[in-house]
């Protein structure tokens, strides 16, 4: 078969959005690289789709160009360009991907399906990549005897939350684990709604869904992800109750989830320290543990309520946040000295950057699909809005490579062709 351009053009497209997903978990570099590929290849072809451009969802672009758009506008008032520019080229899939699935030839549900397959693949393949780079570590430890290193390997607090979401492939707990809480809901669903058509690959499945429900366990020690699993667990369960399909074995299996979440929190000192005796201190009157991470967020907060207060309309524009934060901090008795953070919150740090003006675009960048995709029951989309809503609480996605690249590809992706053309 003679190859045209335009064969050329939606043979890279497919293959690159199918490949996507394994880059995303293996290798942010080789993540970036086919993003550019992606949208070279968009930019040469974009003459092939031009009527089918026309029919869609021209709100949705604008609406998520619009954020990036603003990072620009941020810069014309702030005063350290080389930051302005350095989180904007962080930001770059945020308008990237928009483009390149806005003009890309359809994706149809069926590829929408295999690319989510691929999305569950990459991430077990990363759990076992982790676990064989901690493994080999242990291994080739030549200060323990090898009982000590069978001891190392079943202890479950060898596997810290920060030392297996860095082995191998550094990607920051709280994001990993909402990659793992987004495939758990994805093989979930299909458990749920096909298990019966394939009963031979439905014993498999449920392998892989208790393999990764174990490791995102390990990654609640974040506590980032704590908001995003209870949000999950209510969407599951009012989605099954409202559809009428809560059934005998969907309980058994949720009863038997939170059980076995459970039993491993308070089994391990890691978790339970994590989770249970770092909050009550941070809450408790008395001075115990002042530099943990609660204590830390609690002055995140008041310092970036602080640059909202003084610039609430447009705020500080892009690159100025970390100088007036900086101040801030300087000025809490508590604050450690040569520390800095962000405001672990996307929300207080968009209104912060933004003022007004971004914290309403941002809230309508989430809520408008969400509400379209829940008219339309495409409740995949509703899920993965709902992740990242909820996870934006306690962390700031849109100044890291992971987390921009993560939301920018599934969003654009199901914004573009998954929800229902007007």
């Amino acid at each position: 078969m003679s190859l045209t351009y335009q064969s050329v053009y939606n043979q890279v497209f497919y293959k690159g959005i199918r490949l996507f997903p394994y880059t995303l978990l293996l290798s942010i570099a080789a993540c970036n690289i086919l993003m550019g590929i992606l949208l070279f290849n968009t930019l040469w072809g974009l003459g092939y789709y031009i009527e089918e451009k026309r029919r869609r969802k021209k709100r949705l672009f604008v609406l998520f160009i619009s954020f990036y758009v603003l990072g620009i506008v941020g810069m014309l008032y702030s005063e350290n360009y080389s930051q302005a520019l350095s989180e904007l080229n962080i930001k770059l899939p945020l308008v990237f991907f928009p483009i390149i699935f806005y003009c890309s030839p359809k994706v149809s549900k069926a590829l929408i399906q295999e690319i989510l397959r691929h999305f569950v693949y990459a991430c077990a393949l990363s759990i076992f990549i982790k676990v064989g780079y901690i493994a080999y570590d242990v291994l080739t430890n030549a200060d323990l005897s090898p009982l000590s290193k069978v001891r190392e390997l079943l202890w479950i607090d060898h596997y810290t939350y920060t030392t297996f979401a860095d082995a191998a492939i550094p990607i920051h707990p709280a994001i990993y684990a909402v990659y793992l809480l987004f495939s758990i809901y994805i093989l979930g669903t299909w458990l749920y709604y096909n298990a019966a058509d394939y009963p031979y690959k439905k014993k498999i499945m449920f392998l892989f869904f208790i393999f990764l429900f174990s490791t995102f366990i390990i990654l609640l020690a974040s506590r980032g992800v704590i908001i995003p699993f209870i949000f999950f667990s209510l969407f599951v369960t009012i989605l099954v109750v409202w559809k009428r399909r809560a059934t005998l074995n969907y309980w058994l299996i949720f009863l038997g989830a939170s059980v076995m979440a459970i039993w491993v929190i308070i089994n391990s000192p890691m978790l339970k320290h994590r989770l249970f005796d770092q909050v009550i201190a941070s809450f408790s009157k008395d001075k115990v543990d002042e530099q943990n991470s609660i204590n830390l967020r609690k002055m995140q907060y008041y310092c970036t309520l602080q640059v909202i207060k003084a610039h609430p309309l447009l705020g500080v524009g892009t690159g100025d946040l970390r100088q007036h934060l900086q101040a801030c901090y300087a000025t809490l008795e508590d604050w450690p000295e040569g520390v800095f953070y962000d405001a672990h919150n996307q929300f207080l740090q968009t209104t912060a950057k933004f003022g007004i003006v971004g914290i309403l675009l941002l809230i309508t960048m989430l809520l408008y699909p969400t509400i379209i995709a829940f008219k339309q029951k495409k409740f995949i989309y509703c899920a993965l809005l709902l992740f990242l809503s909820s996870a934006f609480m306690t962390d700031i996605y849109f100044e890291g490579h992971h987390s921009n690249q993560f939301y920018a590809f599934f969003n654009a992706l199901f914004a573009f062709h998954y929800l229902v053309d007007p």
